[in-house]
């Protein structure tokens, strides 16, 4: 129950219902990750600012961003949109997430977020880095950069560079006392109210570890998968088909409120010898198909593979097709 509650929110957060509180200028907002990350500056070419409470930021279709933490910069020339997932901070990731991989037939881009996420030593640093100055030390209720700790980072002397390229075997090695990243974390404080005192500078947090990072960038890519595909639905949901009906049949994908468009559809049936696949209209974002079963009681699945435009991930939705005598009506 509590996992079907999360995405029918998720649904309700990626069809707008995460505006802005009224705001009535003509840019756009996007969010970056899902669960948010607030605190970091960013900059468009005609926007600036610092992320909200769920990573809210603001931007013109067509435009980049840069993110920063404090002076440090984070990500640069991104391609802004509504929802930016860890992966989206390294641009160069873009063409290999738009091939995506085949997999029982279907094009998919899961794989490839997999391996990126664990191959990309630069984004597991970036995000080791963030997740060590949560407020609350937890990942899976997204990031939350105080304002107390944005000041302490504005007055830190950063005096080295911190080199995010490391092997995370090195990045943030506790032993490694005098290594930057290590310095900078060190020197924030996050105890607040009366018990805001942090006199030993080596008694602060230390840097998350690698796997912790890499966990955390998984669950916020399937997370906004999830999201996604909870946008979509067929219409009709379900068929039942009359033995001696060979008239071709239409299913349609549609998104609430219309929000997006079908960028590339695919289509399979799970068995050839009850259902065969007509037509792939991806401009209509409809597939027709056909009975061609020698049963008078007979079932197949169409499975429909759908990219939104604009967007790398494919969304899978299933449409029941039963052969019966006395089909429902529908």
């Amino acid at each position: 129950m509590k996992r079907l509650f999360s995405l029918i929110m998720c649904a309700y957060l990626l069809t707008g219902c995460n505006g802005d509180g009224g705001n009535d200028n003509d840019t756009q907002v996007g969010y970056l990750t899902f669960h948010g990350i607030r605190g970091l500056s960013y900059e468009t070419q005609s926007q600036s600012g610092i992320t909200g409470n769920r990573g809210e930021f603001r931007y013109y279709p067509g435009e980049t961003i840069t993110f920063r933490l404090g002076s440090i910069v984070l990500a640069r020339d991104v391609p802004a949109k509504e929802r930016l997932s860890p992966l989206d901070l390294e641009p160069a990731h873009e063409a290999e997430l738009y091939h995506g991989v085949m997999v029982n037939g279907l094009s998919t881009h899961k794989p490839v977020e997999s391996e990126l996420v664990r191959a990309d030593h630069n984004l597991i640093n970036i995000y080791r880095l963030l997740l060590s100055i949560d407020i609350d030390d937890d990942e899976k209720t997204g990031i939350y950069i105080r304002d107390e700790t944005l000041d302490e980072i504005a007055a830190y002397p950063i005096e080295e560079p911190i080199n995010f390229n490391k092997q995370p075997s090195d990045f943030g090695n506790s032993s490694v006392i005098t290594a930057p990243e290590n310095l900078f974390v060190w020197a924030l404080c996050f105890r607040y109210g009366r018990d805001r005192q942090c006199t030993d500078p080596y008694d602060g947090r230390n840097i998350k570890s690698e796997n912790i990072a890499i966990s955390y960038m998984q669950d916020q890519l399937d997370i906004i998968s999830d999201a996604m595909n909870a946008n979509f639905y067929l219409s009709p949901y379900t068929f039942e088909i009359a033995p001696d009906d060979r008239s071709l049949k239409t299913v349609s994908v549609l998104s609430h409120r219309n929000k997006w468009k079908v960028g590339e559809l695919e289509a399979i049936t799970s068995d050839e010898s009850v259902v065969a696949i007509h037509n792939i209209d991806t401009a209509n974002q409809q597939v027709t198909f056909y009975n061609v079963s020698s049963e008078t009681v007979a079932e197949a699945t169409l499975t429909l593979n759908i990219r939104v435009e604009g967007d790398y991930r494919w969304h899978q939705k299933n449409l029941k097709v039963r052969i019966h005598p006395n089909p429902a009506k529908r």
